[in-house]
């Protein structure tokens, strides 16, 4: 009798099954390395596991969470090699993360792109439930006006993918400046504002990549709102600074010439 809910070497075999074909064509999931979607709708390692260890879903979701921070114990190196490289996509974003021009949905290409769920793996009852839905998306598609797309946003959002690192990496030159001078002191809480902002964007980028993958473009799309906001007032930020910079350096400049005019000589 196995311990329910508790990884044994039938799960491990079963998992490492499932895991060498999953790698062997990650479709879509290139930074990750694997299809976690093959493991979990083809593979059939949940049922297995299911009939070889007489579990239920709970005893088995145990297992899988098990399984889970074990390796963060064991290998917590391939754990954060996990995450490192999946950094990249966040900190050199696609454009088509912020923002992509409406387009037509073609769905039998992208049914057939969907390689881990063909129609031929579904049962016949399924099979016409799947067609049904297929052609009633196609009649609400056809009917439904497309929305013209619009270059300019199209161009701003390439140019605002190319520059997001420079813009960060130049906010976090800008706000240490600000707290190290004590002229600075004005611009301090508004640097904290926007920290607390963008650390928001942060923390659920890295917690996509730690639960998930940063592959999957709508996951990137769900915190490209907030980080826009970020960037906004990062750019409103250095674009102050600049200013003041700038009026400083005029202030200065008057003050020396009135210091150096000479004084009008009485009469």
């Amino acid at each position: 009798m196995h311990n329910p809910g508790v990884p044994d070497e039938i799960f491990h075999e079963e998992l490492k099954k499932a895991y060498r074909t999953a790698r062997e064509q990650p479709s879509g999931y290139y930074t990750l390395g694997f299809q976690p979607d093959y493991i979990e709708y083809l593979s059939g390692f949940f049922p297995n596991i299911r009939r070889k260890e007489g579990w239920n879903d709970r005893e088995l979701a145990a297992a899988c969470y098990s399984a889970y921070f074990r390796a963060w114990f064991q290998v917590p190196s391939a754990m954060l090699q996990k995450i490192a490289k999946q950094i990249p996509l966040f900190l050199f974003p696609r454009a088509g993360d912020f923002y992509s021009t409406a387009r037509p949905i073609e769905l039998d290409k992208l049914a057939a792109s969907r390689w881990c769920l063909p129609p031929s793996q579904l049962s016949v009852e399924v099979q016409k439930i799947y067609q049904s839905y297929k052609e009633s998306l196609e009649r609400v598609e056809g009917d439904r006006p497309h929305p013209p797309g619009f270059p300019v946003l199209v161009r701003l959002a390439h140019l605002l993918a190319l520059g997001t690192l420079w813009l960060q990496l130049a906010f976090f030159a800008a706000i240490t400046i600000v707290w190290a001078r004590p002229e600075g002191r004005p611009l301090r809480l508004a640097g904290l504002a926007i920290l607390s902002v963008v650390a928001a964007a942060y923390g659920n980028a890295l917690t996509i990549a730690i639960v998930n993958s940063l592959d999957v473009v709508r996951y990137r799309i769900g915190y490209a709102p907030g980080f826009l906001l970020g960037l906004a007032m990062i750019i409103s930020y250095l674009l102050i600074l600049v200013s003041e910079g700038f009026y400083r350096r005029k202030q200065i400049g008057e003050l020396q010439f009135a210091e150096a005019k000479p004084a009008p000589t009485p009469d």
